[in-house]
Parts: C-alpha cells; structure tokens; sequence
C-alpha cells in the first residue's frame, strides 16, 4: 500500500465502532493517528454576493420520474434555504439519494471553474475565496492529514447534520468538479459524511467511487500528496456579470460555535476554550459576544444535544447504541438517562412513537 492511499483515523469516543463503508476499502485505510493539520487558504470572503431573483420552489418541479426535465437554478442552489426544499422534495418523492441523483448535472453550479494556479492546492485556495464570496455560511478548506490531503467543506450554521441532500450533491458535485482539474478517471482516496448513515448506501460508491465514512466529524475528500501538487487542468471559464446580485449576511456568531459544536460533539463534552480558538477568539472574548446575542454557551451545547438526539432518534434504522456514540455518549444508558431527563422517556419509547406517526402518515 502506498502513503497516498492512507487515510490516517482520529480515535473519537465510541464512533469507531459503527464506522460504515458504503464500499470495502482498500487495505491500509485504518490505524493511523492524526498529524496536525496544516490549513491551506480557506479565508473567509468578505462581502458575499450572489445572483438571485429564481424562485426557489422551482426546485420542487423536478420529475418525479427522471432528472432530464428542470433542474434546480444556480440561483436556487446558492440560497441559505436550499437544503430544505432538497430535503423536503427527496421525502415527497421518496427519493433519499436526490442529491447524489442530481450531483451529475446541477453538483458543477455550486462551483466556479478553477483559475490558473501552479498546482492543485493553490487552485483549491482560490476556489475556496470564490465559495466564501457566493455562500457565507459555507468554508472549503484544504488540511494535511499524515500522508494525504482532506478537503472539507464545512457549513458555518450549525445545522449538518440535516443536511443530507445538499451535503451529498455538494459534495458529490465537488468530486466531479475535481475530475476537471485533475484527469477524467481520477476517483477519492476516500469521502466522509458528517451525517449519520443512511439505510442504504449503496449509491454513494456507485457515485463517487471511493470508501464513504459517514458520522465523521466533516464532510470530506480525501486526495493522494501528488495530486494536490500536481498541475492543473483547465477548463473554460463560466462567464458571468454582476446584474442581479444581491448581498447576504455572514453567519451569526451563535450560529457559527453550533457548527463547531457539531464537529466536536461526538468525542464528548465540547470545550468553550476549544470553540473560540477555532473561531480565533479567546474564551473570555466569545462568552462576551455569545452574551451580546442573548446566548450562553453550555444552554448552545444542551440544546444541540437535545435537538439531535430527537432527530437522530427519527432515523429508525440507527441503532440506539449508535446515536448515543454519535453524541459523545460512552454507554447507551447514559444517552437513556438524559432522555428521560429532558423528554420524560426513553429513547426506546421516543423512536416508538415516531414510528407510529409515520405508520399514520404513510395510511393518510
């Protein structure tokens, strides 16, 4: 096995255990311990704009059968609320691979063609100032993890692990838009999900042709050293003006400690200390600022972890023991203990009663 096929793992609490493979990987993919990242690019634009004047539900006229008919705008996929009407179209349909279905014609217009750069790592760092312009609350950034590189895209909101469709097509779009920049046959060492997995994941080798992780603390791909420092192929230019765009706000900063309290949450009890270093801040600055916005940091934690147990336990196919790893939880009696605590019943219980809204909803 070769360096550039080794994707080294981070031991987080309990979720090693239910780590999936949508297919086998290679030999060689496991047991190695995390270098520290070095960060390529990745600043956050600074005025975003993009075009808009679409409706949105356009989206929702999709046939149901093919995707050859309308697809969903440039203009539509670059709105703040596009992930839910992705995911409110999929459940109309029944289709729980909608982004993966669309990744092949609509995944290309989240992102703008690369610029001429000397290798692939620089041309990730600008394309990265490009998405940071169109969508605020979004952040490509390249990081170096032991012998290969992880490209994630991060959602500044907080809200990933409900983002399944837009998750899937933006990344799957991404792994396409590569094969650009790269060669037409390139594939991932590896892809990660931070969502849970779904019921069946067949589709996600299918489509990105590499190992799929899900319940990992980013979405990512994973590319080989020689690769991002490789040449870059281009491709034409999408020629664009500046009519009709429009100006979006940045993520609140509230907005933006729930992100990364979603990304540290499944290895146990986020650290206030940890958060605003991430956000460059010191401890004592971010309490000031979450105050100046009403919000007190462990109330952010507590309610995180209640809103994804509730959500995770809709996911009926999700063993219990799962979910409670997924929320930093060490035993699945502890994850019981809260529930009761904070919904009067057991996550047994919980689950049951979601499965009886659905049974009524699926006779109606």
């Amino acid at each position: 096995m070769t360096a550039e096929n080794k994707v080294p793992r981070k031991t987080r609490k309990g979720v090693g255990r239910f780590t999936y493979f949508a297919n086998p990987p290679a030999a060689g993919l496991s047991g190695h311990q995390k270098s520290k990242a070095d960060t390529a690019g990745c600043r956050p634009g600074s005025v975003p704009v993009w075009r808009t004047g679409d409706d949105m539900q356009r989206v929702t006229r999709i046939s149901s059968n093919s995707f050859t008919g309308l697809m969903p705008s440039e203009e539509v996929l670059n709105a703040p609320d596009a992930w839910e009407i992705l995911e409110a179209r999929a459940a109309d349909e029944a289709r729980p691979t909608l982004g993966l279905d669309l990744a092949a014609t609509a995944g290309r217009l989240l992102f703008p063609a690369f610029q001429p750069a000397p290798d692939l790592r620089s041309a990730i760092a600008r394309l990265s100032d490009e998405v940071a312009e169109q969508r605020p609350w979004e952040k490509l950034e390249l990081c170096r993890e032991g012998d290969v590189w992880a490209l994630r895209r991060r959602f500044l909101d907080g809200r990933a692990i409900r983002r399944r469709q837009e998750a899937e097509l933006g990344i799957a779009g991404l792994v396409l838009h590569l094969t650009t920049a790269i060669d037409p046959d390139w594939s991932p060492v590896e892809v990660h999900f931070q969502h849970a997995r779904p019921a069946d994941c067949s589709r996600h080798a299918e489509v990105l042709g590499a190992a799929v992780l899900f319940a990992q603390e980013h979405d990512s791909i994973y590319l080989s050293d020689r690769v991002v420092r490789g040449a870059v192929r281009l491709r034409a230019r999408d020629q664009k003006t500046d009519a009709g765009f429009t100006l979006w706000s940045e993520p609140t900063l509230s907005a933006r400690v729930r992100a990364e309290i979603r990304c540290q949450i499944s290895s146990g009890e986020p650290r206030l200390e940890v958060v605003a270093d991430a956000l460059g801040l010191s401890s004592w600055t971010l309490q000031r600022r979450l105050a100046n916005e009403g919000e007190v940091f462990s109330d952010i934690v507590g309610e995180m972890r209640r809103d994804l147990s509730m959500f995770l336990l809709s996911q009926v196919h999700l063993p219990v023991a799962e979910i409670a790893s997924m929320l930093g939880y060490s035993e699945p009696s502890a994850f019981s203990r809260v529930c009761r605590r904070w919904f009067g019943l057991s996550p047994t219980l919980i689950r049951a009663g979601h499965i009886a809204t659905s049974n009524r909803t699926t006779r109606i």
